[in-house]
């Protein structure tokens, strides 16, 4: 098997928020507050959904958007 691509998923948070004082964020943490993230639209909207699913956890969308910009200037 050869890996053919690598990537992560980031999270943008308050300067308070209480995931901040966390190195790695989980997904079970995630999952207790709303999300903001690009659209269905998009292959990374899918990875993350698949991520939750495979955990059993239900993502809470607050937002989602095509523009990669608005997601960045909303929060």
């Amino acid at each position: 098997m050869r890996l053919v691509a690598e990537d992560e998923i980031v999270a943008f948070l308050p300067l308070r928020h209480p995931l901040t004082s966390k190195a790695i964020l989980t997904w079970e943490d995630l999952a207790e507050y709303p999300l903001v993230s690009l659209s269905d639209k998009y292959q990374t909207y899918f990875k993350v959904m698949e991520q939750f699913r495979i955990r059993g956890l239900e993502p809470h969308f607050a937002y989602t958007s095509s523009s990669w910009q608005y997601l960045t200037d909303a929060i």
